[in-house]
């Protein structure tokens, strides 16, 4: 099972979606030009600062959250169902539909989070934000590694 490449791609978003979930993600501050003096910071639960920009992403931020653990707890389990490829495949597809539609909800909250405050806010992105991005493509490899997986046993199985 460890051997397995797919594992390790699964482990890693793992890793990923629980780091990303304890870390801040961005931070909007004022600058020179800005109507407000209210800065932003956003962790994957939570955005702080108050103002009616902050009410209007706030009600998607636990959702984002729950869908980023639901993706790492998926792919510990998929790690653990290396016997049954069919559906380790099926549960890699549904962690790409929830991952993308994550990174989806999560431009779209800083695209109108950035157009609720105002011009003249300064947008800082922190690291781990930019890795969440590579997850999709982690699932894509892992899937790609169960595919080459079960062609090899068919293979197998027709040689008998």
């Amino acid at each position: 099972m460890i051997q397995r490449i797919q594992t390790l791609y699964l482990a890693l978003i793992a890793a990923i979606c629980f780091t990303v979930a304890s870390v801040k993600l961005y931070e909007l501050t004022p600058g020179e030009t800005a109507k407000s003096s209210i800065s932003y910071t956003a962790t994957v639960w939570k955005i702080t600062g108050t103002d009616k920009a902050q009410e209007t992403v706030i009600s998607n931020a636990p959702y984002l959250g729950l869908i980023l653990l639901f993706v790492g707890f998926l792919s510990l389990i998929t790690a653990w169902m290396y016997k049954s490829r069919k559906k380790q495949m099926t549960i890699c597809k549904i962690m790409l539909l929830c991952s993308l539609a994550w990174v989806g909800f999560f431009l779209s909250g800083i695209n109108t989070l950035r157009v609720l405050s105002g011009a003249g806010y300064q947008f800082k992105l922190y690291p781990f934000t930019a890795i969440v991005v590579l997850v999709p493509l982690f699932i894509v490899l892992a899937l790609r590694g169960i595919k080459k997986d079960d062609e090899l046993v068919r293979s197998a199985d027709r040689l008998r």
